[in-house]
């Protein structure tokens, strides 16, 4: 069975304001290519465990969400080489509305993953800062 217990959530620092957010390629490196597969699967799994397939949108809890936000927009990057965030914001809105910060994270993550193989993004933590630091109030 799927254990979470050395896979952490990650995010990047979210700001103050709505980013700005750009069109996210595929790369053309084989080894980010394989590091997105591979973190495809790992969130596949993690929905699974999170039994995502039976519960509807607003019955998921945060965590759950943003697995199912990296899934989706990860599947529509392998699948379509490149996609916009106003496709994706619009298709993941449906009748239930979108957590807009959640997408946020789940978008600057995912084109973290395909433009720096994750570079910025750290494991379960919500600042990009050297682990001495402690993140401003």
């Amino acid at each position: 069975m799927y254990s979470r217990e050395n896979d952490e959530e990650e995010e990047l620092p979210m700001p103050d304001e709505a980013p700005d957010l750009s069109v996210i390629k595929m790369p053309t490196d084989d080894e980010k290519k394989y590091f997105l597969y591979s973190k495809l699967n790992t969130y596949m799994r993690r929905g699974e465990e999170q039994g995502l397939a039976y519960r509807a949108p607003e019955a998921m809890s945060r965590d759950e969400i943003d697995t199912h936000y990296k899934t989706y927009i990860l599947t529509h990057l392998i699948v379509n080489d490149e996609i916009l965030p106003d496709q994706m914001s619009a298709a993941l809105a449906g009748p239930y509305g979108l957590e807009t910060d959640i997408f946020y994270n789940a978008w600057i993550v995912i084109d973290d993953y395909a433009t720096t193989g994750g570079e910025k993004a750290r494991a379960g933590k919500s600042w990009n800062l050297p682990p001495e630091e402690d993140p401003p109030n």
